[in-house]
């Protein structure tokens, strides 16, 4: 070989070695800086301003801008891991070599070799990656019992009860490392568990565990959710309940004297009031509240017949906006504001009004949110002896009229809200009629009353119904149905020989707290108890609510 090839090869040889070691060296003092703080990242250095969640070391040579290093370097990132995550309380600090250089130089067949967290030792940790979480990028921890004691103990093992130089466990950080199964080939961190629930299974100090969670993704094609979905109608919003009684002290007595012994106890139960469905609507911000355009949360009354009926969120506020808002005019005029309202995909045409102008997008959301809180006090009153209802017009937004829960307005107290209904009452210049109530015309003498309903309900569902949110059910004929809300219940026979299937209110002779006793009966409560259909995905059959005659 000529000199001068020898040379450049002693040269060249000489760069990868001093490459190595330069390497080598940088791995070694963030490897023992990431020792100091446990490996749980981002890393700390006091020479930096900020955290460093993710950092590149590239020994003696320099960075290019497309990224690609034929020579090996290493990658200092964070990872996740599956069940000891919790135990360390955020995400690891691992150092993964390139794979590039190690695939060509035939080091490693697969990446999950090349994982590792430093423990100034090599060869110490490895983390593999969990094939069941993938798409959260989480992965197992592979140590052996006393490299995990050793660096996040204290901790101390639990020796097996048939031998002693085996394990049983692993307690450390408030829970323990235990087996699966019996076969003791895959282990599991868990806080609050007992000793005497652990498997019996024993593993030996020295061998690698591989720390990972219990709950595993299955891999293949999944149907069972769509059928789930059927039941969608089951579904609550999450933050409401009912009001609720809580034992929050017990208190116990004992007096003894010459000839007795007295014993007294007492409790004290605390009243958890109720989160209704309005106040969880009105606690929404900003465009949260559109969730709810699709429900049944508005009763329209005519002020020329009193018959009223259920209108969705969308059609109260394309009533009920062009009055409140201060700059109607204007908005309609730009953006067509009266179509758009009323348009069925509403939401679309906010978002697309919010690209076009901000301020009339903000103007008509806060529109919307004063139109629900003006609105707030409407529907029944806490005793049941009237409903109130809303008569905005501009410049008198703010007041409206009682109408008395009596006579032929006996049936308003089912306008009660609760964990599943809604009601925001208003008054309309619209006339509607059924075929009991006509127009009154110009010369009849107006009264503070209401006639009738017209809505949808929709049978009680408990846990155990499986019935789909598509599937049909009727009405019996002359049949005794309850309906429920925060104030009560309320009484109804079912008429379906008319023409317009009919309920009619009247009053309970059963006393409240015995009519508890009765609708707690499962089956009572699956086939004569009914609600209003406040959501499009019920199964509701459409009926008119009106009283006793």
């Amino acid at each position: 070989m000529p000199n001068e090839m020898r040379s450049s090869t002693n040269l060249l040889e000489t760069h990868v070695h001093l490459h190595i070691c330069c390497l080598t060296a940088q791995f070694l003092c963030l490897g023992f800086i990431s020792f100091c703080q446990g490996h749980v990242g981002p890393l700390e250095l006091f020479y930096v301003n900020r955290s460093q969640e993710r950092s590149l070391l590239l020994g003696s040579r320099v960075w290019r801008e497309n990224g690609w290093h034929r020579d090996p370097h290493i990658t200092m990132e964070l990872s996740q891991l599956t069940c000891f995550g919790q135990m360390i309380e955020g995400p690891l600090i691992t150092f993964q070599i390139s794979m590039a250089w190690l695939e060509a130089s035939g080091q490693i067949h697969n990446t999950a070799q090349a994982l590792t967290v430093p423990d100034v030792a090599p060869d110490v940790w490895a983390i593999t990656p969990n094939d069941l979480s993938a798409d959260q990028k989480e992965y197992h921890l592979e140590a052996t019992a006393n490299d995990i004691m050793y660096t996040w103990g204290p901790g101390y093992a639990i020796p097996s009860d048939s031998d002693d130089s085996m394990l049983r466990a692993v307690c450390i950080g408030g829970g323990f490392i235990y087996p699966k199964n019996d076969i003791a080939q895959e282990f599991h961190w868990e806080a609050g568990i007992k000793l005497q629930e652990l498997p019996q299974a024993s593993f030996s100090n020295e061998s690698k565990l591989i720390v990972g969670a219990i709950v595993k993704k299955n891999t293949t094609e999944c149907k069972f959710p769509w059928q789930v979905w059927r039941l969608r109608c089951r579904l609550v919003y999450l933050g409401v309940e009912e009001e609720r009684w809580h034992p929050n002290q017990r208190q116990l007595g004992l007096q003894v004297g010459p000839d007795h012994v007295a014993l007294q106890t007492m409790q004290v139960w605390t009243r958890m009031p109720a989160t209704l469905l309005k106040q969880y609507q009105l606690q929404q911000d900003g465009i949260d509240v559109l969730e709810f355009l699709g429900c049944f949360v508005g009763v329209q009354v005519s002020c020329c017949t009193g018959v009223a009926r259920r209108v969705s969120l969308q059609d109260l506020l394309a009533d009920l906006v062009p009055i409140f808002s201060t700059r109607w005019d204007d908005w309609n005029n730009q953006y067509n504001a009266v179509a758009g309202l009323r348009d069925q995909n509403l939401p679309n045409w906010l978002f697309d009004l919010r690209n076009q102008s901000c301020e009339a997008f903000e103007d008509l959301l806060g529109t919307i949110h004063r139109v629900l809180n003006i609105l707030k006090p409407t529907g029944l009153s806490r005793n049941k002896s009237y409903i109130q209802i809303a008569w905005p017009k501009r410049g008198d937004m703010l007041r409206g009229i009682k109408v008395s829960c009596e006579n032929e307005s006996l049936w308003a107290q089912i306008l009660g809200d609760s964990v599943e209904g809604v009601t925001f009452a208003y008054m309309t210049d619209a006339c509607l009629i059924c075929d009991k109530t006509q127009c009154q015309q110009q010369s009849a003498t107006w009264r503070i009353t209401t006639k009738c309903l017209g809505t949808a309900v929709t049978r009680y569902r408990d846990e155990l119904d499986q019935v789909p949110c598509s599937g049909t059910w009727v009405l019996q004929n002359g049949k005794s149905y309850h309906m429920w809300n925060s104030e009560g219940y309320v009484r109804l026979r079912a008429d379906t020989t008319r023409p317009e299937t009919c309920l009619f209110v009247s009053k309970s002779v059963i006393p409240r707290f015995m009519a508890l006793r009765h609708f707690y009966g499962k089956r009572y409560r699956r086939e004569c108890l009914l609600q209003e259909h406040h959501h499009p995905d019920d199964a509701a059959i459409e009926v008119l609510i009106l009283t006793s005659e």
